[in-house]
C-alpha cells in the first residue's frame, strides 16, 4: 500500500536518531528530503522521540477512562503530533512518508519491549519471560490501535479516520513484520482486552 523507495529502507530499518540522521544526510539530494528532514526534526524534538511518546500516549488512553468528545479531543490531539504541520490533506507521497516514520516508531517501541526492563513484575523484581513479553507487546499495540479504534466513533470526521487509519495500519505492520507469530499474539490480546 505505501511503498518504501529502495534508496531509503536503510533509514527506515534504523531506530537510532543519530545513525539516521547520517542516513538521511547521504540522501540529502533526493526529492523527498526535504519532508522526511522536516518530520525528523518534528520528531526529536529537544533529543526526545515525539512519535514515541504519542504511540505511548495513545496506548495509555485505550486503556484510560475518557471516552466519547474527551477521548476523541486526545486522540486527534496525539494524532496531530504525528503529521506534518499545519497539512489537513497529503499527497499518496507524503502519506507514505509519514506511513514509514511512524512505522520505524512502532519499530523503535518493539525493541524496548526486548529489554530486560520491560514487563517486569512484582514491583520490577522479577524478570518477565520471553513469552510474557510478547505477550505483553501485543496487548500493547492491541492497545495503541484497536484500543484506540474502539473510541472513535467512524464516520464523523473524514480526516481523523484517514489519519487513524494511516497510524494504525503503520504500527500493527511493524508489529507483523517484527515476530512471525504476531497475528495470533495480537488475537490473543484482542480476546484478553474483550
Amino acid at each position: 500500500m505505501y511503498e518504501l523507495d529502495p534508496e531509503w529502507e536503510a533509514y527506515y530499518q534504523e531506530t537510532d536518531p543519530k545513525k539516521r540522521a547520517k542516513i538521511a544526510e547521504e540522501h540529502r539530494d533526493s526529492q523527498t528530503a526535504a519532508a522526511r528532514a522536516a518530520i525528523y526534526e518534528k520528531r526529536y524534538k529537544r533529543n526526545a522521540d515525539t512519535f514515541l511518546r504519542c504511540l505511548v500516549e495513545l496506548q495509555v488512553l485505550a486503556g484510560s477512562f475518557t471516552s466519547g468528545r474527551g477521548a476523541v479531543r486526545e486522540i486527534r490531539k496525539e494524532l496531530s503530533l504525528l503529521t506534518l504541520d499545519g497539512k489537513t490533506e497529503y499527497q499518496e507521497e507524503e502519506r507514505s512518508i509519514l506511513y514509514w516514520e511512524i512505522r520505524n516508531t512502532a519499530l523503535r517501541y518493539l525493541e524496548s519491549t526486548k529489554s530486560d526492563d520491560y514487563a517486569r513484575k512484582y514491583c520490577g523484581l522479577v524478570r518477565s519471560t520471553e513469552a510474557e513479553k510478547k505477550q505483553r507487546a501485543a496487548e500493547d499495540i492491541w492497545k495503541m490501535t484497536e484500543g484506540i479504534r474502539k473510541k472513535v466513533p467512524a464516520g464523523r470526521d473524514a480526516k481523523l479516520d484517514a489519519d487513524l487509519a494511516l497510524y494504525i495500519s503503520a504500527v500493527q505492520d511493524a508489529y507483523r513484520e517484527s515476530d512471525p507469530e504476531a497475528r495470533q499474539h495480537f488475537r490473543d490480546a484482542g480476546e484478553k482486552q474483550s
